[in-house]
């Protein structure tokens, strides 16, 4: 029973020396910067919220930031930037950007909803808005202004709207590779 003793010890030091050893050779993983912020607490890194928001950033150079009352700002890829932006009051204003160079902002807005998904901007300015805009391209943008005005944009081009209640529709097929 003792001779099992030094063997098991021995076994456990080769053991946690090659592991030692592994992480000493092979180093860190490379770093990402990604944030988390809750009801004004968070990581930094770029992320920032209040007592009633939260702001989210997941990948390398992410951004979300949600200064604004009841909302919230997510974005998710390399570059990625969402954010709630506060010009005066604004209330009930959600960002999200997916995608890498994926951009969605929403500017004073009540009840506004900006949503971007790959490379390209979607904001919001006004109460009651929406914005969204799916495809890729920098180019690309959904963005809407005024009262009760809806904005959307898939695939690549503009689809702007200003004023009350307006809508904008700008749906242009993908092009297959």
């Amino acid at each position: 029973m003792n001779g099992i003793r030094p063997t098991g010890r021995a076994l456990l030091g080769a053991l946690v020396s090659g592991a030692l050893a592994t992480g000493a050779i092979g180093g860190a993983a490379p770093a990402e910067a990604s944030c988390f912020s809750m009801f004004g607490i968070g990581n930094g890194n770029g992320c920032t919220s209040t007592l009633t928001t939260y702001a989210i950033g997941i990948g390398d150079g992410a951004v979300a930031n949600a200064p604004t009352l009841f909302g919230g700002a997510l974005a998710i890829g390399k570059n990625a930037n969402a954010s709630t932006v506060t010009i005066g009051t604004s209330a009930f204003n959600f960002a999200t950007a997916i995608g890498d160079n994926a951009n969605a902002s929403g500017y004073v807005s009540l009840f506004g909803v900006a949503l971007q998904l790959g490379e390209g901007t979607a904001g919001t300015f006004g109460v009651g808005n929406i914005a969204i805009g799916v495809g890729e391209g920098l180019g690309n943008q959904a963005a809407v202004s005024g009262v009760f005005g809806i904005a959307l944009q898939l695939g690549r081009g503009t689809t702007n709207t200003i004023g009350s209640l307006s809508a904008g529709v700008g749906i242009s097929p993908f092009s297959a590779g």
